[in-house]
């Protein structure tokens, strides 16, 4: 009898999990998939949802918003966005100074009358002036074959939060520059590094390009100056190490812990980790305890979200971005997390939402997803909610930029190709398109598919 209590007891834990399980499931939205409209031929700008359209195959570009609206008119014959700012390369002519960038609005942030676009930082951009040279003296070469040479003329620098013109070198006093918030550290071939505010007046010279800052103790106090003329920005009592460009923050320790400053000296992270990892996302990387187990934090508050019990909380990088490379923790609510060498999945606020008991080298990891192959030959996709569905299709790969893991591609047997989403669903039926002709945003927002029927660049809306 005690037996038959023990079970029935058993038997009702589980049917209230499963019910519990299947009211998650049953509660998870599912995506809808619409078309927007169409074009000649397009492209995504970037991490954006806009798109590079042309309207007919071999005319010029212009910016189109997910709606289909013309955000800039068709007036340009090179687009490209492959930074983290918003700063678009364009040209709406052809020869060799005739570059600048835009806005994803269209305004104009430096004049098309450049041969190279050199982005430094958020705040600082290089706009350099080529010429015609000899292969002796080249600083560049066409990237189209032939026999065309470049050498540069000069370097003129502009200060990309008011997008004004700062100042210029030419090109023999010049070996690299470094940018911060509001100067430049330009280092000339004697070796040089001469330090230039934002309206780029020479403020004095620093040790190296990439120490912008003086960290000198004062008394039981830390100060903070500029390199250069050495104005004082801030006085703190924690001890101050370096400073990360990539989020504008200053590194602090305290008996041996680790936090964050911001430009003006606040605690953005106390000092209590052992260990912090910079991060594009709201959320970051950290190891409190010496055992070398990772959880995360929120910037917001500094406080932790998670448990730290993870060999590592694996980064997530959107493609398409060259400037800065962005490390992502968090990907739509979830990251994947490792532990023994195996892969789950925790949510934002720290739950565990798939235990981590598959295999790293067994599976391919991407944003919110796992994919693997059963004993059958069969493909497995495990969503990072728990969904898991197995499918029989010839090939699958996740979708080029779905950074989110939440898009792939199938092919069957006839070598027709769908989208799937993360859960399984069919969003793009199987019909004639190339897998390399199918691209999602990083938001995975926006769908382009080529019809290889019609010729045209299909644009999909999708409502997660």
């Amino acid at each position: 009898m005690k037996n038959h209590k023990l079970a029935m007891a058993s038997l009702t834990l589980l049917m209230a999990v499963l019910m519990a399980f299947g009211a998650l499931a049953e509660a998870a939205p599912k995506m809808t998939f619409e078309k927007a409209y169409e074009v000649a031929d397009g492209k995504l700008l970037g991490a954006t949802d806009l798109v590079a359209f042309r309207t007919e195959r071999s005319g010029p570009l212009g910016i189109m918003a997910p709606d289909g609206s013309v955000v800039v008119p068709n007036e340009y014959l090179h687009l490209e966005l492959r930074n983290a700012y918003g700063y678009i390369e364009a040209a709406k002519e052809q020869g060799m100074n005739t570059l600048g960038l835009i806005d994803t609005q269209g305004n104009v942030l430096v004049p098309l009358q450049y041969g190279v676009i050199d982005i430094l930082s958020k705040e600082w951009v290089a706009a350099i002036t080529l010429a015609e040279a000899t292969e002796e003296e080249k600083d560049y070469k066409s990237l189209f074959g032939g026999s065309n040479y470049y050498r540069i003329v000069d370097r003129t620098f502009y200060y990309m939060p008011t997008a004004t013109k700062a100042g210029s070198l030419p090109r023999n006093v010049f070996d690299k520059a470094t940018g911060y918030p509001d100067f430049l550290i330009v280092k000339d071939m004697d070796g040089v590094n001469t330090v230039y505010d934002e309206a780029f007046n020479n403020i004095g010279t620093a040790e190296e390009t990439y120490k912008g800052y003086l960290f000198e103790k004062n008394g039981e106090q830390w100060d903070v100056k500029r390199a250069g003329d050495g104005k004082l920005l801030f006085t703190t009592p924690y001890e101050v190490g370096d400073f990360v460009r990539d989020d504008n923050t200053f590194i602090i320790r305290h008996e041996n812990k680790q936090g964050r400053l911001d430009l003006a000296g606040n605690v953005v992270i106390p000092p209590e980790y052992d260990r912090l990892t910079t991060s594009a996302s709201d959320y970051m990387r950290a190891k409190l305890k010496g055992d070398e187990k990772e959880g995360l934090i929120s910037v917001a508050t500094g406080q932790a979200v998670t448990p730290f019990a993870y060999d590592e909380v694996i980064n997530t990088y959107p493609r398409g971005i060259s400037t800065p490379s962005i490390a992502m923790t968090l990907v739509d609510g979830f990251a994947a997390v490792l532990v023994d060498g195996k892969i789950g999945f925790i949510n934002d606020k720290g739950e565990q939402t798939v235990a981590p008991t598959y295999a790293k080298d067994a599976v391919k990891q991407v944003g919110n997803t796992l994919l693997y192959s059963d004993i059958s030959g069969n493909k497995v996709l495990v969503a990072a909610d728990g969904t898991v569905t197995e499918h029989t299709w010839k090939e699958m790969s996740v979708l080029y930029n779905a950074n989110n893991g939440r898009f792939y591609t199938a092919k069957n047997d006839e070598g027709q190709v769908a989208v799937i989403d993360w859960h399984g669903q069919e969003l793009l039926p199987f019909g004639n398109y190339s897998e390399y002709d199918l691209s999602t945003s990083n938001g995975g927002s926006l769908l382009l598919a080529k019809n290889k029927d019609t010729g045209m660049v299909d644009v999909y809306r999708i409502n997660k």
